[in-house]
């Protein structure tokens, strides 16, 4: 297991180069019970192709169900289309809530990726 540590210095660079965007979550009585941040950059193999990636994702546990959860990504892909992007990545680990949300929403996986670490 990785102990989190956030490079808050690249975060700020993204955000200051208009990279980094947030998409906040409320419930009805406009308390915050989630986000999702994301990335938007041209893709290194295809410099013609801005995409978004999703950095990270939470709903408090409280909040988390279908709705909300779909609303939270629908906002998101909505922020990035308006933002010029051709698609949006979303990166979820297996059998966590957001990977069979992906999952029932019909997104195709696109890679899988394997971490060793040394």
């Amino acid at each position: 297991m990785m102990k989190l540590d956030p490079d808050w210095d690249r975060y700020k660079f993204l955000e200051d180069e208009g990279k980094l965007f947030t998409v906040l979550a409320y419930d009805e009585g406009d308390t915050l019970v989630g986000y999702s941040v994301n990335v938007i950059d041209n893709s290194l193999h295809y410099r013609q192709l801005l995409l978004s990636s999703n950095d990270v994702i939470f709903l408090h546990p409280s909040h988390r169900g279908a709705r909300l959860g779909n609303a939270l990504i629908d906002k998101t892909e909505e922020a990035s289309k308006a933002m010029g992007a051709h698609g949006h990545i979303w990166h979820a680990k297996p059998a966590t809530p957001l990977e069979h949300l992906l999952r029932a929403r019909e997104y195709p996986v696109l890679d899988i990726l394997r971490l060793k670490k040394f």
